[in-house]
């Protein structure tokens, strides 16, 4: 049952969980598990925002292999009038092969489609016939003027690649005809998606760029995995790019340096660029990498605006960046390892074409800013140089956002990655760490009857029948003193907190059963502040406010956490603070 509050009467009183601090008087116990009031399991939170995975896409498995004509047409030496070959079905090559022809894989036919280089290389470098353009390119076919046909579920393995790659759906970047006319008509984001290519595994490559961008996701692209391979070579823009409206896409464990120059003005300036943008891309994990050639930056969120006269609907929100590890040997410059809202758009960064999508309601026409907030930055390692520096978040537009646990070191550390858990009691968990309580759309703690375990950066789930969370209620109140009230809060003996909240009158007067309602789960707020505001104060652990409310922030996990109010005044001050503390 919910824990009793006895009525208060004049003299300093505080009636709690646990024994009062010293020089406190009224306490009353807390016996174990008694006074906790059992809630009720809580739906699981599920985001309308992140793309989905419809069920009825399961990957194909298996795929019909290539006949040896096709393997031969994929062997013949690219020509001018014969640069491309098509493929559709599953091919080998050999480790001593050499590829000159761009490979393309389009459309529903290339959906399922293995390619497994075994170490072959591709070439499109300097002088080649296909010089300057993607030497593997995944794509959509159009059908229409508004329908596509998307291919899926498709591995690519074992390449060397001396050129780039690209997946793409309406069109090749963010200014192709289609996506601009589209972008200009609401529903654009679920468009672009529905388009594009997706589940595609990138493995084990080794891509040298050559001027071209080595990695570039289009509008659209979903569910891409690029994993233990390396980008190097040069590119006059980034190593990675994540265009407009992309989403869910998985950077993990892979070595990025790629040198990034371009030049104005006749050479007389050069531009460096970082290793992975992330251009109104959402939902992205970018964990266990190791980047290095940093002049230009490490990885960038921001959103163009107005480029090509194309909207870009969605933001660089909800993005994970954890585990990785940024080199520096001697750039001793200010281009951050992460950028939070790298770009303010202006005309002071010679952005003049920030107007030309103006218009509509909705994305860049409405706002050029970036908007780069809820993306979760952890457990990073910067080699040399200070976090505060490496680690940068744009103007207030561009918050909030999750940094912790980042460090300075002198020589990096192999290590599995943690894990961000948007809707957990605690957002990051360690590496084989299990996790089954979650908040709901209030941030009110609860059970779903389902776990999560991170393994690496990867929360796989499980099912519980342990879980249980309580709630119960206790208060600190004083009347004519200027010492105010503490006490500690303790969960019963064996539980711990998942969460709390505090509601506070600082003048005279006692906090309401509706006035501790109305602060969600998760925050400390003053439902009435003393007439002089700087004479109030009132806190949940390290977490206190005059006025307003905040965040209650490292309580996850600990068995007990203090509770306080004051209040100034001539003859004694008053204040009433009441919490709701939830036990797993």
């Amino acid at each position: 049952m919910r824990s009793k509050v006895r009525s208060l009467d004049p003299r300093p009183t505080c009636v709690l969980l646990v024994a009062a601090l010293a020089g406190c008087a009224g306490t009353e116990a807390f016996p174990d598990g008694e006074e906790l009031e059992e809630l009720a399991p809580i739906e699981e939170l599920v985001d309308p925002e992140m793309p989905v995975l419809e069920t009825a896409d399961a990957p194909r498995i298996g795929g019909v292999a290539c006949s040896e004509a096709k393997r031969a047409q994929v062997l013949t030496p690219a020509t001018a009038d014969s640069s491309t070959v098509g493929l559709d079905c599953d091919l080998t090559l050999g480790a001593n092969d050499v590829v000159t022809r761009r490979i393309i894989l389009e459309g529903a036919a290339a959906s399922g489609v293995t390619l497994d280089c075994n170490g072959a290389r591709l070439d499109g470098g300097n002088g080649s016939v296909n010089a300057g353009k993607d030497m593997i390119e995944i794509r959509s076919r159009k059908l229409s003027s508004t329908a596509w046909e998307r291919p899926e579920n498709i591995a690519i393995r074992d390449c060397r690649i001396t050129g780039s790659v690209r997946i793409w759906g309406m069109g090749k970047n963010g200014e192709a005809v289609d996506v601009h006319d589209s972008s200009r008509q609401a529903g654009h984001t679920t468009r672009a998606r529905n388009a594009a290519p997706r589940r595609v595994l990138l493995e084990n490559l080794e891509i040298v760029g050559v001027g071209r961008t080595p990695l570039y996701l289009a509008p659209g692209v979903t569910y891409v995995t690029l994993v233990d391979s390396e980008i190097a070579g040069e590119a006059t823009s980034v190593g990675v790019y994540l265009d407009t409206e992309s989403a869910s896409n998985v950077i993990r464990n892979n070595y990025l340096h790629v040198t990034s120059r371009q030049e104005y003005v006749g050479g007389l300036i050069t531009r460096k660029r970082e290793e992975i943008a992330v251009d109104g891309s959402s939902y992205n994990r970018i964990f266990d990498n190791r980047l290095s050639s940093l002049e230009g930056g490490g990885i960038y969120l921001y959103r163009n605006c107005g480029e090509g006269g194309t909207v870009r609907h969605s933001a660089p929100s909800h993005n994970q960046i954890i585990n990785n590890v940024f080199y520096y040997n001697q750039y001793e410059g200010d281009n951050p390892s992460v950028f939070l809202g790298s770009r303010d758009n202006s005309l002071l960064e010679g952005r003049f074409y920030c107007g030309d999508d103006d218009g509509f309601p909705w994305g860049s026409s409405a706002d050029d800013r970036s908007f780069a907030r809820y993306n979760a930055v952890y457990q990073n390692q910067i080699v040399k140089r200070s976090v505060s520096d490496m680690i940068r978040q744009g103007d207030s537009s561009n918050q909030p956002n999750e940094v912790a646990l980042n460090q300075t070191v002198t020589t990096e550390t192999v290590r599995p990655a943690g894990c961000y858990v948007a809707n957990g009691y605690k957002t990051f968990v360690r590496h084989g760490e299990t996790i089954d309580v979650f908040r709901d759309a209030s941030g009110t703690p609860g059970c779903t009857g389902s776990s999560l375990t991170c393994n690496d950066g990867e929360l796989v789930r499980g099912a519980t029948t342990t879980c249980s969370v309580g709630r119960a209620v206790g208060s600190c109140q004083v009347s004519g003193n200027n010492a105010g009230c503490q006490k500690v809060a303790s969960c019963p003996t064996g539980r711990r907190l998942v969460g709390a909240s505090a509601a506070c009158n600082l003048e005279y007067g006692s906090v309401t059963d509706a006035e501790l309602a109305s602060v969600p789960a998760g925050q400390v707020g003053v439902v009435r502040a003393s007439d002089n505001v700087s004479d109030g104060w009132c806190s949940l652990g390290d977490d206190g406010t005059a006025s307003g409310r905040v965040a209650i922030d490292g309580i996850a996990d600990r068995t007990s956490v203090s509770l306080a109010c004051r209040e100034k005044d001539a003859n004694g001050g008053d204040c009433h603070v009441r919490a709701a503390l939830y036990c797993r």
